[in-house]
């Protein structure tokens, strides 16, 4: 189903925690192009715009840059992150708090990032990325603290698998190594059971290329009851100049099915998110619990 979003026009949706949804707002005057920053809640149609950090304004988009949402658990706020890479070794970041609208950087994160290897979505306020030497790298935002993650055995010492074959993320409460090898043609998928113990990476699946049409799968969401597990993946297509086409992708953890979703008007290129509805407030940043609704209505 297409859902008219009524967003301004040059919005690009980024991420998403708890109901509330990041958007990048993109413009031009007098030939300049100016960039926003925003929040939206879709269910309440809250919309709220948030300044950038005035002293990295002018390096913000002239170097990599990104943002996301996480819930501060020690200040019942939600909080807008954003991490300028000021070179290979070394990053800035800095976080807004929803309810003072005002950035604080909260000082350099000093390892390497990737723009391509970095998960923006939080497991319990903590950010994770790939980094050049093969480890997990990650950045607490609520307590200001690096950590790092060894990844599975059997890759560190294989050349042929590159940290850039390699994508970390969140799939529900747990974090996931998921690994496209082009020269190995697999692809792999690994949960950690038990989060920063290296012992406990479990391997869900590995798949062949060879047997498939898909060049790669990302994990997006996992059903636990119907055990399976949506991915966005590309197919690959031979006779087209283009560099293949975006599809969802449903894998069946019992029988070892994968299937493509029929999605209607379906653009060529997407980048999907998960979103899961929720009635927190722009305004008082207050969360309302589901049993709660029907006395709000």
């Amino acid at each position: 189903m297409v859902v008219e979003t009524k967003l301004p026009d040059d919005t690009f949706i980024k991420v998403s925690c708890d109901g509330l949804i990041g958007c990048l707002l993109t413009g031009t005057c007098n030939g300049d192009t100016l960039h926003k920053i925003c929040l939206w809640n879709p269910l309440t149609g809250e919309y709220r715009n948030v300044s950038t950090p005035t002293s990295s304004s002018n390096q913000l988009y002239d170097s990599f840059s990104n943002y996301g949402v996480c819930y501060d658990w020690k200040i019942d706020d939600y909080k807008l992150f954003l991490i300028v890479v000021n070179d290979s070794a070394c990053s800035e970041v800095w976080v807004c708090r929803l309810g003072s609208n005002s950035w604080e950087s909260t000082g350099f994160i000093p390892y390497d990032i990737s723009p391509y290897n970095i998960c923006l979505t939080p497991l319990n306020g903590i950010i994770h990325w790939i980094g050049y030497t093969k480890v997990i790298f990650s950045f607490d935002i609520v307590e200001g603290r690096n950590k790092e993650i060894q990844l599975p055995p059997c890759y560190l010492n294989d050349k042929l698998y590159l940290f850039q074959d390699m994508e970390v993320g969140v799939l529900r409460e747990n974090l996931y190594l998921s690994v496209n090898a082009t020269c190995k043609s697999n692809i792999d998928l690994w949960v950690m059971k038990d989060y920063g113990v290296a012992d406990s990476w479990r391997k869900f699946f590995s798949i062949s290329t060879d047997e498939t049409l898909f060049d790669s799968l990302w994990p997006l969401h996992y059903l636990e009851n119907n055990h399976k597990i949506l991915f966005h993946g590309y197919v690959n297509t031979i006779n087209d100049e283009d560099s293949g086409e975006a599809v969802l992708v449903s894998y069946d953890l019992i029988n070892g099915e994968l299937m493509t979703l029929d999605i209607p008007y379906k653009p060529k290129h997407f980048y999907p998110i998960i979103f899961v509805g929720s009635l927190v407030s722009l305004n008082s940043c207050e969360l309302v619990e589901a049993k709660q609704i029907s006395e709000v209505a």
